[in-house]
C-alpha cells in the first residue's frame, strides 16, 4: 500500500507523518476513535528533510519506535548514488 502526504512547504506534513508512524510502530489509536493502527513498521522517503537534524528528532518527538522505521535518502545504483524515484 501507498500513501502520500502532499501540500505546501512548512504546513506541517513532517509532524503528521511522525505522529502516523508512531501510531503504526507502537500500534497505539488512531485520533476521532477510528480505531487502532496495527503494530507495523514504516519506510519513511525523505528527499527534502535530513535525517538527523530533522526526521529522527520529529519521530523521537512523536515518541515512535525507531527500530521499526527505515528512512530512505538516496539509493545506489551501480556505482552511484541517486534520489529515490517511484518512477521506473
Amino acid at each position: 500500500m501507498l500513501g502520500l502526504l502532499v501540500g505546501l512547504p512548512d504546513e506541517g506534513k513532517g509532524q503528521i507523518f511522525a505522529d502516523m508512524a508512531a501510531r503504526v510502530t507502537r500500534g497505539r489509536k488512531w485520533p476521532c476513535d477510528e480505531g487502532t493502527a496495527p503494530q507495523g513498521n514504516a519506510i519513511i522517503l525523505s528527499a527534502e528533510d535530513d535525517p538527523c537534524d530533522t526526521v529522527v528528532p520529529r519521530l523521537k518527538a512523536a515518541d515512535a519506535d525507531l527500530v521499526c522505521i527505515e528512512i530512505v535518502s538516496m539509493v545506489r545504483a551501480g556505482d552511484k548514488e541517486r534520489m529515490f524515484s517511484l518512477v521506473s
